[in-house]
């Protein structure tokens, strides 16, 4: 089922609810970036950062399998997705 087609849209509450579109958003991502990405729920709003901070938290949970990669390579990989996805913003620090 296409995003359009779903019936996640059906719970916005107004033109300006963000929360359906971030939940469907979030549905559609594979699974190694929901793990990431959810892990990032513990901290405060507006909490910034540090990419390599950030993603030797990742390897260190177990989120990151490399395959023939290096670990933090592959952890970047999914952290710069993750940005071209609109779920973190990149600047000095990453933010949510």
């Amino acid at each position: 089922m296409s995003i359009l087609q779903s019936d996640e849209w059906k719970l916005q509450q107004g033109p300006d609810d963000i929360i359906p579109a971030l939940k469907l958003s979030f549905t559609h991502l594979p699974f190694r970036l929901q793990r990431c990405f959810s892990y990032c729920a513990l901290f405060p709003k507006g909490h910034m950062f540090d990419g390599l901070d950030l993603v030797r938290i990742w390897i260190s949970q177990g989120f990151i399998s490399s395959g023939s990669k290096i670990m933090e390579e592959t952890a970047y990989h999914y952290l710069n997705d993750l940005v071209d996805r609109g779920f973190f913003q990149k600047s000095t620090y990453y933010s949510m």
